[in-house]
């Protein structure tokens, strides 16, 4: 009966090789002093934007990072050519499991944004913005290495023609080292 009993029992195991991949990801994601490099597209009210950033990890929580940005909007009849650096602070606010992250974003924008219109071609206008950002990452190691990304920010720009407040989506994929 024991046996009959012992049988009827699922015991959920986990491989090996699953395990030493848990432990790796453990052993060296999320370190403090570990380096980032990102590459991202994404869409923004308007247009489409491309970035690349550096970061490094202040602590295993805390991620100092650095965009350079550039960004394509169509208001009617003008198109605007955004060119931004933007330092931001990611904290971590939530890590699912040894690849997943949620993380908290804040940072500060300034930039220049060149209009071009197709009435008035000999009249280029451009100003310098500046302003801040806040906003969500999240994050999903696919390999200790390579992560991938998803940014949803709003941005708070002053001077900007595109207007104050914007939102901007992106898609990234960084390499960590």
């Amino acid at each position: 009966m024991m046996l009959f009993a012992s049988t009827m029992v699922n015991v959920n195991a986990q491989s090996v090789k699953w395990m030493k991949k848990q432990n790796e990801f453990k052993r060296s994601v999320h370190i403090k002093g570990q380096e980032q490099f990102s590459l991202g597209v994404g869409l923004v009210s308007g247009g489409y934007n491309a970035n690349i950033a550096y970061g490094k990890y202040l602590k295993k929580n805390m991620l100092f990072r650095t965009d350079f940005i550039y960004e394509t909007v169509e208001l009617d009849l003008t198109t605007l050519h955004g060119y931004y650096v933007s330092p931001e602070i990611n904290y971590t606010i939530l890590k699912l499991g040894n690849q997943f992250f949620i993380n908290i974003k804040a940072g500060v924008i300034i930039g220049s944004e060149n209009m071009t219109n197709s009435i008035m071609v000999n009249k280029k206008l451009s100003k310098i913005v500046f302003g801040e950002k806040i906003g969500l990452k999240f994050e999903f190691y696919i390999t200790p290495e390579f992560s991938m990304n998803i940014d949803l920010e709003q941005r708070f720009i002053n001077n900007s023609q595109a207007g104050t407040m914007t939102r901007n989506g992106y898609l990234s994929l960084s390499y960590n080292f």
